[in-house]
């Protein structure tokens, strides 16, 4: 081998050596600023975290696990309810990483984020595409649930009736089911289809007694018997539940997925489930 040829050799060994010990190194540079990051974020310091994950994605940008990163980055804005930002971030994954583990989490805060903002059709928007993006997803029985919520807000009871159906039908094992048959019977209170609206809040009872709707369900019941005139029912049916009207219940505040809704005869809420599910 020519004095020549071993040089270039040298060089090349060289230069592998040199460009794998920098990559270990900003693994290792990478690995130290998130675990600084989820530390912090888990201890609710979103602004020390934040700029750790974003030292990350401007350092990184081909780093594996980058769409992870910058969801990390729109959890931060959410969780200090600076929601346009959070959007803007969580939009920026589902544009450039359209095939990420956590589209269907993006999405799902996309949809409570419009919703926080009661731009209901965009929600549904977001979550329809969660669901026709993400068919494994786990969040996809919470989306169903909101989307019928959104319809209701939209005052779009027909809509809602059928959202609120199809979870029933295909998720009946949902955190969600108990309050889709009550939003469900409302929903139908509200079209004037008192009979049909008993059923969903005789079927709250019957299937869901310890549940925190229950109360309402209850009330919702006899206010659906006293516009049909039917006051001969069984005892568990009788006129005292419409003199006991519950107490209002206290929600969760907006923006973790309480929904405050004065509805019905009287100033009362309508419960909402605790947490949005995203």
């Amino acid at each position: 081998m020519s004095k020549f040829k071993r040089s270039l050799v040298f060089v090349q060994i060289f230069c592998f050596l040199f460009l794998l010990n920098s990559s270990l190194a900003a693994k290792v540079e990478v690995e130290q600023l998130l675990k600084v990051g989820w530390e912090a974020f888990n201890d609710g310091f979103y602004d020390i975290a934040l700029s750790q994950f974003t030292k990350v994605r401007q350092n990184n940008p081909r780093y594996e696990k980058i769409d992870y990163v910058q969801y990390l980055i729109a959890e931060c804005y959410f969780n200090q309810k600076k929601y346009d930002l959070a959007q803007k971030e969580y939009q920026y994954l589902v544009n450039l990483y359209p095939t990420s583990r956590y589209l269907d989490k993006a999405l799902g805060r996309i949809g409570r984020i419009e919703f926080i903002n009661e731009e209901y059709l965009l929600a549904i928007y977001a979550y329809q595409k969660l669901l026709d993006e993400a068919p494994g997803s786990e969040d996809r029985h919470a989306a169903q649930y909101w989307i019928g919520e959104a319809y209701f807000n939209l005052n779009e009871y027909d809509k809602a009736v059928r959202a609120y159906q199809t979870l029933i039908d295909k998720y009946p094992t949902s955190k969600y089911i108990d309050f889709a048959y009550y939003s469900q019977g409302w929903s139908l209170f509200k079209l004037g289809d008192y009979a049909k609206a008993e059923e969903k809040f005789a079927t709250v009872l019957a299937k869901y007694p310890a549940s925190r709707i229950a109360p309402s369900a209850r009330y919702q019941l006899a206010e659906s018997l006293f516009k049909q005139k039917n006051m001969n029912r069984p005892p568990g049916y009788s006129m005292r539940l419409r003199h006991s009207r519950p107490r209002a219940i206290t929600l969760t505040p907006r923006s973790t997925g309480g929904v405050r809704r004065c509805l019905g005869s009287g100033n009362i809420w309508r419960p909402a489930p605790s947490g949005s599910g995203f």
